[in-house]
């Protein structure tokens, strides 16, 4: 069961390195929420890395959730909370408040005693 929660726990860290990829790609974009936007949105270099960064996390999620319980895979993979969060800050420089860390840290927990 723990190579299991490792493979979601990768697809997770795989899913918030999409969003860097997306929120690195996007910056130079006005994206308009009209269908010319949207189309123009899969022939934006860059998005292609982030589909298929998805793409590889949901077939591995889907792998391991053949193998253990839903309640185990769902919780594991809001570990992506955590991944999010350091790259905001580290890789970006947002602003991460205290109420964020803290509610972070609670997912951190929620997460270890759901899983115990």
């Amino acid at each position: 069961m723990i190579l299991y929660i490792l493979i979601i726990l990768f697809c997770a860290l795989l899913a918030a390195i999409a969003q860097l990829v997306y929120k690195r790609t996007l910056s130079n974009y006005h994206i308009k929420p009209n269908l010319n936007s949207i189309i123009t949105l899969f022939k934006i270099k860059g998005i292609d890395i982030g589909i298929a960064l998805y793409a590889t996390s949901l077939l591995l999620y889907l792998y391991a959730l053949s193998k253990i319980p839903l309640v185990f895979a769902y919780t594991t993979f809001s570990s992506v909370f955590i991944f999010v969060l350091l790259i905001s800050k580290y890789v970006f420089h947002e602003n991460v408040g205290k109420r964020r860390v803290i509610g972070t840290l609670l997912i951190v927990l929620g997460i270890a005693i759901y899983n115990l």
